[in-house]
């Protein structure tokens, strides 16, 4: 293996010189410069990358905080998308990731403060997450994979439009004749369960109908509503023709329900997820839902994390970037059944 000290007696100067030259040290003569990486590159020399960290005062390590436990992030293939996103760039910049199951009482901002990481992407974080104050109010570097308000809070975030594609999935639903909705929606700590029913509610007014607070039934993310929810629901005297789903994990559970109960989908009730994870195309039905790019979006957070890093942020306080959905209609919705 080549050390500096090879590439010292070689390009005949100090391993400190050697050691300048590496870290883009302003003092070494331009000469010098071009003949020690000259020797580096014909030799093969490979610094390394922890040396160079404790020079630069860098780990060359993002944190990516994940709100979820392990079993859930590994059960959704979204989880994977966003992370491969996150990978892929880090890794073209030699940085490494670590990945940290933020559902304990350690705060992760100590991967930060302990010097264990040179910043944070934060995925799938509640508004009332007790260190996100501590983030978004001090000096750690961080991007958000999702907004924590909807209320326009100064924070840097990439997320998707789930709004938009909530009005795109009932304006669908609509065209197909349903008139009547239930809503499973996530919990209202997450800020995509809140906005997807903000864009529902936005639908039904443009056609002049309230939404029903009775079909509206609060789940967590991935876990269906019970067997007894979902029959109560369609045992009401104006029971719902179409169910909307805020991740399809729930909508592909919430089929087999109705298929055990003897519906038929999409013949008896219409079901729309949300995501667009690979499941969604896997399931029988495959699954209408909201698609999301969840690669790209797991990349702008890392470049928009080592643009912070590289001191690259323009003077703003926040940088936030919305990506459009899109409505991939499939199998799981028809026409309302006629009576």
């Amino acid at each position: 293996m080549v050390t500096i000290t090879d590439v010292a007696r070689a390009a005949q100067v100090s391993k400190k010189t050697v050691s300048r030259v590496i870290n883009d040290h302003p003092d070494v003569a331009e000469a010098t410069r071009q003949r020690v990486q000259a020797v580096i590159d014909a030799l093969g020399y490979q610094p390394s990358m922890l040396a160079r960290g404790l020079v630069q005062g860098r780990t060359n390590t993002v944190g990516v905080i994940i709100d979820e436990s392990a079993e859930d992030v590994f059960g959704y293939p979204l989880y994977s998308e966003n992370l491969r996103g996150i990978s892929r760039v880090l890794s073209r910049h030699n940085f490494d990731m670590l990945v940290h199951f933020a559902r304990h009482e350690t705060p992760y901002t100590d991967l930060y403060r302990q010097r264990r990481v040179d910043g944070l992407i934060l995925m799938s974080m509640p508004v009332d997450n007790p260190f996100l104050p501590v983030v978004l109010g001090g000096d750690i570097p961080y991007v958000l994979t999702q907004r924590v308000s909807d209320d326009g809070t100064p924070a840097r975030w990439v997320d998707v439009d789930f709004e938009g594609g909530a009005v795109q999935a009932l304006e669908h639903l609509w065209a197909l004749g349903h008139r009547q909705f239930a809503f499973l929606i996530g919990p209202p700590n997450k800020t995509y369960a809140r906005l997807l029913l903000r864009g529902y509610r936005r639908a039904l007014a443009d056609h002049g109908q309230d939404i029903r607070e009775d079909l509206i039934v609060r789940s967590q993310p991935y876990v269906s509503a019970s067997k007894a929810v979902v029959t109560g629901l369609l045992q009401r005297p104006d029971p719902p023709t179409a169910f909307a789903c805020s991740d399809d994990m729930v909508a592909i559970q919430l089929i087999q329900l109705l298929q055990e109960l003897g519906y038929q989908v999409p013949g008896d009730l219409s079901v729309v997820g949300s995501d667009d994870a690979l499941i969604a195309r896997l399931a029988s039905p495959p699954l209408t839902t909201i698609r999301q790019d969840a690669y790209r979006k797991g990349s702008l957070a890392a470049e928009m994390l080592l643009e912070q890093l590289g001191g690259q942020t323009n003077g703003h306080p926040s940088h936030q970037v919305l990506l459009p959905t899109e409505l991939v209609v499939r199998g799981s919705t028809g026409p309302v059944r006629s009576t």
